[in-house]
């Protein structure tokens, strides 16, 4: 089994947990307190891991950089609020069945931001089997 493999494994195990989590408290805490605590924890400990693996000179990122750093901060706290908020409406369980469709997006932007190669016919046809799985879940 490849490395890459376990590692995306070993994330959707801990995303799940998260998810489940997230289903649990966020009839407690409003999702824009947590979303909060939740990025200045992240903040936190990605500091403490990256400093203590690298110099803090190799924290200067090109200025070339800046915006797409700000879009990806700016995407990623939205995303988590709205699947923080379908979470709190629905439940986490049928919440991560609609956003694992994010795939197919990733396919998408990739081709067109950054000229990736297109899926080829297997990839398209799971990932139309994963659309079909979403449309399912929604049709009751």
């Amino acid at each position: 089994m490849p490395f890459w493999f376990l590692l995306s494994l070993s994330a959707a195990v801990l995303w799940g947990f998260q998810y489940s989590s997230y289903g649990a408290k966020l009839t407690t805490i409003p999702v824009t307190v947590f979303t909060f605590y939740y990025y200045a924890g992240v903040a936190i400990i990605s500091a403490v891991v990256v400093l203590s693996v690298n110099p803090i000179s190799s924290l200067v990122v090109p200025r070339a950089q800046w915006g797409w750093m700000a879009s990806q901060l700016v995407v990623g706290a939205i995303a988590s609020l709205l699947i923080a908020k379908s979470i709190q409406a629905q439940n986490a369980s049928q919440a991560s069945m609609v956003e694992i469709a994010y795939p197919a997006f990733v396919v998408l932007f990739g081709y067109i931001l950054f000229k990736e190669d297109l899926p080829t016919v297997r990839q398209m046809l799971g990932g139309c089997l994963v659309f079909g799985g979403v449309l399912l879940i929604l049709s009751k």
